[in-house]
């Protein structure tokens, strides 16, 4: 999956990834939130608390999230963004993220793949 490492106007580096939700369940999904998980040299905000494979972790919590809910059969693109520490040299680079939804973010996806990030 390729991903882009761009500053911000404040100076702060930013991880972009484009992500395809789709809700093939029979409801909307409710609120959703994203956890990110990575490894040197994609250091992310803090070091992970629950991914042993992966040392450091991000989240981004449901009122940061670029949609509220997906409404049942809808799938789309959305891009999430995770800030960084450091700038991150081009190469591919393992990358574990979870997906928390339904009312009361109770239930989870999560999908592993590597990132690709160009010089």
């Amino acid at each position: 999956m390729e991903a882009t490492v761009e500053p911000r106007d404040s100076g702060q580096i930013v991880l972009r990834i484009v992500i395809v939700l789709r809700n093939v369940g029979g409801s909307r999904s409710g609120p959703m939130s994203v956890a990110g998980y990575s490894m040197d040299p994609i250091q992310l905000a803090n070091l992970s608390a629950d991914e042993p494979r992966f040392k450091y972790e991000a989240y981004i919590p449901e009122n940061r999230f670029p949609i509220d809910e997906v409404p049942v059969g809808f799938a789309s693109q959305f891009e999430v963004a995770f800030a960084l520490k450091a700038k991150i040299p081009g190469g591919s680079y393992p990358f574990l993220m979870k997906i928390f939804y339904g009312s009361t973010g109770n239930k989870m996806v999560k999908a592993q793949f590597n990132v690709l990030i160009k010089e």
